[in-house]
Parts: C-alpha cells; structure tokens; sequence
C-alpha cells in the first residue's frame, strides 16, 4: 500500500511540474500587450488543458488496471510499473514538446 502511495504522490508532482513550468514561462512571454481578451483566452486555454490531463490521468489509471487484470497475478507489478512509466515519459515528452506546439506563436503570428 506504501508502494502505491508513493507512485501517486510522483504522479502528481510530475503532472504539477508538466502544467506549471510551461504556463509560467508562457505567461512571461506575453506581457507585452495584455487585454481582457488576452487574459480569458490564456485562461480558458489554461483551465482545457489541466481538464484534458486529468482525464489523461484518469484513462491511463482505468487502462492500467484492465491490462492488469487480464495478466497473471505475478506479473501485476511489472504491466503497473510499465504503465506507470508510459505516463511518466509521456508527461515529460510533452512538457518538452507537446506544449510548444499547443500554444507556441506560429509564422502567421498566432
């Protein structure tokens, strides 16, 4: 039961360092010209994209344990672990790549 405590409370740091770090760089980049407009739509986009990982969260801990359970009991920690990584490298790859292409400026300048 440790074992798991431990894995969310990673799970949750990782997912809190992938959402905060980038919107704190993203938010310095655009104080040049700041409207009302600006600030809802960094809202919203903000609040989509915290909602749409932890329903990523939610269906990787749901697939998880269906992969789990159609395994043999002896090999339970291993598919948690592998899945467990999947959303590790996942949350990295976007935190690196993803979300410069979310919200990064483009050539037509949006």
């Amino acid at each position: 039961m440790q074992r798991i405590t431990c894995l969310t409370a990673l799970t949750i740091l990782g997912f809190t360092l992938g959402i905060v770090i980038p919107s704190v760089s993203f938010a310095g980049a655009v104080t040049n010209q700041i409207t009302n407009e600006t600030v809802s739509t960094i809202a919203i986009n903000s609040v989509w994209v915290v909602l749409a990982g932890a329903l990523v969260f939610l269906m990787q801990a749901g697939f998880a344990m269906l992969e789990t359970g159609m395994s043999r009991s002896k090999n339970a920690v291993n598919v948690m672990m592998k899945n467990y990584m999947d959303l590790c490298v996942g949350t990295v790859l976007f935190w690196l790549v993803g979300y410069g292409l979310m919200f990064g400026s483009n050539a037509t300048g949006g």
